[in-house]
């Protein structure tokens, strides 16, 4: 697994943690990453789109794959200070 692919991993993990809205969503991607970067807001809106609130920790694996094909979070690699993950959840 490719760091792209652990980063979509780790924020699908803190998505699934909290509630299962756009806020709750942004919120934990925010603690997950240290701050709250400018794509997140719009991947937490889709991802919320694809799935609503039915999401269960089950739901990790498919999660993590729709995040890391998502294209604000491709872009963001992209970008001159791609994400990086300063608080793991276990």
């Amino acid at each position: 697994m490719d760091r792209r692919q652990r980063v979509a991993d780790q924020l699908a993990v803190a998505m699934l943690a909290g509630p299962c809205d756009v806020d709750g969503y942004i919120a934990a991607g925010a603690r997950l990453f240290g701050r709250r970067p400018r794509w997140l807001p719009l991947l937490c809106r889709r991802v919320f789109h694809a799935f609503g609130s039915s999401l269960e920790p089950r739901d990790r694996a498919r999660l993590a794959a729709w995040i890391a094909d998502d294209r604000a979070y491709c872009d963001a690699w992209l970008a001159s200070r791609p994400p990086r993950v300063v608080r793991y959840l276990l």
